[in-house]
């Protein structure tokens, strides 16, 4: 029998987990990791922008690592667990956060109030059936583009559902997925694969400019 699949379970465990000092320590170390300058590199390859949300930002160690990049931006992102942003605000008080699942936690915010919206390994627990509502919201949100750094499959037959410890995730085609809607235009702006390990399942990352239809 095929044991079924609760694609809230991570979305649930991350909302819940207590933030005892290691776990929001351990974030706060991965500021240094391989992939964040890859991440600022793809920001640069975008059109100027001078605002970011990031989609599940926990204590915010992504958003400290642009906010030193691009110190003239307005920095944001939201997350399901209250202590890491609790945490995230000590660390970084001027960085305004917001508490809840995307995409809900975005749907009160304008068409293009933000330039950039930014995921790292975040939609990679997002199920195939609740993937496109997720860009499109990210696409709605944007006015200058989309960073993505996630596990990813490169064409449709290589999509394939990962179980790691307790978790599902997914390698989703990004790429297919956001050419294929009807409410989504872009220009690759950056486009590369990453090796971050045997243990750490990212290897992609893309970068869209956003263009009119």
């Amino acid at each position: 029998m095929t044991e079924a699949v609760d694609v809230l379970y991570a979305e649930k465990w991350w909302a819940t987990y207590p933030p005892v000092t290691a776990w929001i320590a351990r974030y706060q170390e991965s500021e240094g990791a391989s992939y964040r300058a890859p991440i600022v590199a793809a920001l640069r390859a975008l059109p100027p922008w001078t605002s970011l949300f990031e989609v599940g930002c926990h204590c915010g160690p992504m958003l400290r690592v642009v906010q030193q990049a691009f110190p003239e931006a307005t920095i944001s992102g939201c997350d399901v667990n209250a202590g890491a942003l609790e945490a995230g605000r000590r660390l970084s008080p001027e960085v305004v956060t917001r508490l809840g699942a995307f995409p809900a936690v975005t749907a009160d915010m304008p068409d293009g109030s933000v330039d950039v919206m930014l995921s790292c390994y975040v939609l990679a627990f997002v199920s195939p059936d609740m993937i496109d509502a997720a860009l499109c919201e990210m696409a709605r949100v944007a006015r200058v583009g989309i960073v993505l750094c996630e596990p990813m499959a490169w064409n449709p037959y290589q999509v394939e559902m990962i179980r790691q410890d307790r978790f599902v995730q997914y390698r989703h085609a990004y790429l297919d997925l956001m050419a294929a809607s009807s409410s989504y235009h872009g220009r690759v702006a950056r486009c590369e694969t990453m090796d971050c390990g045997p243990t750490n399942l990212l290897n992609g990352l893309i970068a869209v400019e956003k263009t009119s239809a």
